[in-house]
This record gives structure tokens, C-alpha cells and sequence, in this order.
């Protein structure tokens, strides 16, 4: 009987061990079924081989049209399919976008009137499996509706990229990988707080 209680914690402490949704203390990073090259070699350095695949990134800004969109831009190109933005702060510029590679016929902007509609639409692009990613723009979001769009973006493996006011660096977040962006000469420079997948620490990138 004690042998077969003993059989039964090992099988148990080993479905724990290597069930890929479990995060341990010290590890380093947690696995994930998918990634995206961010197309930065240092950055896919940092992230274990780029962007989550099927995840939220917290992308917090300590100004609007730093360089985030060119951050995110090598990434999105090669995927040439529906992309969603949800909320831009500004119209895109559909001639530069253009001229990096990104199919216009192909890119959906939603402009909700409310917070509320915004993130129902993220939470419906993200589920709606005909996105093969999304981005939202919010001023405010709290930790419960961050949780909700982690899930959904797990549940659908779909990525899903928020930007908000680099404040929210002090608030509580669901999200497993939180960057901070601010603006240096020549580029970009990354702050990244929580990364369930990898390194934390700052980097600087030209973008």
C-alpha cells in the first residue's frame, strides 16, 4: 500500500513538473506551443525565441509614437494575414505601413465609442480565430480584464499585443510579459519587467 502511495505522488509531482502551463520559481521561463521572431536577434535573445504566440504583451509607453509600432512591425510583415488594431491613438499611416511590407487589404482598425467596447472587441478578435493577431490601445485596464484576455489569448493562441501609459508599470498585471518602451537616441530602449519566458532587464534597440 505504501509503495503504491508513493507510485502515485511520483506520477503526480511529474504531471506537475512538466505541465507546460506551470510556472516555477527560478526557472526562468515557462514553455509555450508557439513563438514570433520579433526580428531583432537580441531581443529573441531575451524572449527565447521571440514574441509569445499565444499570450498578451503588456507593452507600456512612456509616450505615444516612440518607435512601438516599428518594434512590432518586423514581426507582424512575414504574417500576411488578418491583423486587427483595436483603438490607435492616431489613424495609421497606410503609405508607411505599406512600404513595410504589410498587406493594407488585410488590416482591420476598430474604433469602439467606449473602454467597455474596446475590450469586448479585443476579447472577441482574439477568439474569433480569423486574426492571427491583435493590438489594443487602452488608458485604463485593470488586472481582472487583463486576466480575461490572457486567457482568451492562451484558449485561442492567438497574440495579442496592449499598449498602455507607462504608469501602469506600478499596478498589478496578468500579463506574463510586461516591456516598458521609452525613447533614446537612435531607438528604442526596452525595460522589461516580467518575462514568464525568459530574462528581465533593459536592452536598446534601433527601431
Amino acid at each position: 500500500m505504501a509503495c503504491y502511495a508513493m507510485a502515485c505522488r511520483s506520477n503526480i509531482e511529474e504531471a506537475l513538473l512538466t505541465n507546460p502551463h506551470i510556472w516555477r520559481y527560478g526557472s526562468g521561463r515557462g514553455s509555450r506551443p508557439d513563438s514570433l521572431s520579433s526580428g531583432f536577434a537580441a531581443l529573441d535573445d531575451w524572449l527565447e525565441g521571440g514574441w509569445p504566440g499565444a499570450a498578451i504583451t503588456e507593452l507600456l509607453l512612456t509616450a505615444q509614437g516612440i518607435g512601438e509600432l516599428r518594434l512590432l512591425l518586423p514581426a507582424l510583415q512575414p504574417l500576411q494575414q488578418q491583423l486587427c488594431w483595436i483603438n490607435p491613438p492616431y489613424i495609421p499611416y497606410a503609405p508607411a505601413l505599406a512600404d513595410y511590407g504589410l498587406d493594407l487589404s488585410r488590416l482591420l482598425l476598430v474604433r469602439p465609442e467606449s473602454a467597455v467596447d474596446a475590450l469586448w472587441a479585443m476579447d472577441q478578435a482574439l477568439r474569433s480565430q480569423a486574426c492571427v493577431a491583435v493590438l489594443g490601445w487602452f488608458s485604463q485596464l485593470n488586472r481582472q480584464a487583463l486576466r480575461r484576455l490572457q486567457v482568451v489569448a492562451e484558449s485561442a493562441g492567438c497574440p495579442g499585443f496592449v499598449f498602455r501609459p507607462a504608469r501602469f508599470a506600478r499596478h498589478d498585471s496578468a500579463a506574463p510579459l510586461r516591456i516598458r518602451l521609452s525613447a533614446t537616441a537612435g531607438g528604442l530602449q526596452l525595460d522589461i519587467l516580467r518575462n514568464r519566458y525568459g530574462r528581465v532587464g533593459s536592452l536598446r534597440l534601433s527601431c
